[in-house]
């Protein structure tokens, strides 16, 4: 999960994100300017799984939205058929772990070096 490559203004209070489904991709805006961002995309050495790339701007972290466009990439990535998410990101990240859990899933984590690696699997979610 890296930073959102515009800063925005910090967040109105009850402003609620739209979330909007692109493709491989899902954006969050709020009037107009995205706050946050998640894209889905094959992995090149695993056939079975993908690879989420995840941001939200700073101002607009720790409300959720995170969550929220984990759970869309999630369903994405189910409709999809794909067995499971890869999302990879630096060690001391300390929101990637309660943004999983607050999405109401589970993942396998590993840590090596200096990264953090969570596998999310989605085959309970294949309709």
């Amino acid at each position: 999960a890296r930073a959102a490559a515009s800063a925005t203004s910090p967040p109105v209070t009850g402003a609620e994100p739209e979330l909007v489904v692109d493709g491989a991709g899902v954006t969050a805006v709020v009037g107009g300017t995205t706050v946050g961002t998640a894209a889905v995309r094959p992995a090149l050495d695993e056939p079975d799984a993908c690879v989420l790339s995840l941001s939200v701007d700073p101002a607009w972290r720790r409300l959720g939205i995170g969550s929220r466009l984990l759970s869309e990439a999630v369903r994405m990535a189910a409709a999809r058929d794909v067995a499971e998410l890869v999302l990879t990101t630096r060690a001391d990240n300390q929101a990637v772990l309660p943004m999983v859990l607050a999405a109401g899933l589970r993942g396998r984590i590993r840590m090596s070096g200096d990264r953090l690696t969570v596998r999310i699997p989605l085959a309970a979610l294949h309709r």
